[in-house]
């Protein structure tokens, strides 16, 4: 089991630029730009895609009485998860383990501070 940490806060990290910035490799850029399309397209909709291309899926958050965003879950990745999380259980979905948690904060914490530069 790994190391427990607690709430990180921005005041603890320092955010800086690279410099020189450090650029990604093409073929690295072109398998990251194709997973997040494959991702994309399989989880999300957006409300920005016409209202005959979303139609479904707009009916389907007006009868489970979600109110449309700009981004959306797909309705059937929505019912999975809720699914999973057994009735009565608040939807809170994550790919990281308990000891990975921390990354998260990590990035709530930097992301914070980059609106206050």
């Amino acid at each position: 089991m790994g190391q427990r940490r607690g709430t990180l806060s921005a005041a603890q990290f320092e955010r800086d630029a690279l410099n020189p910035p450090v650029a990604i490799e093409g073929a690295v850029y072109r398998k990251l730009e194709q997973l997040a399309r494959r991702f994309a397209a399989d989880w999300v909709w957006f409300a920005t895609e016409g209202l005959e291309e979303t139609a479904v899926e707009r009916e389907r958050y007006a009868r489970d009485g979600y109110p449309v965003s700009a981004a959306n879950l797909r309705s059937t990745r929505l019912h999975r998860m809720r699914a999973d999380a057994g009735e009565g259980t608040p939807l809170v979905h994550g790919t990281r383990g308990p000891d990975e948690l921390w990354v998260r904060d990590l990035i709530i914490a930097t992301w914070a501070r980059m609106d206050e530069a």
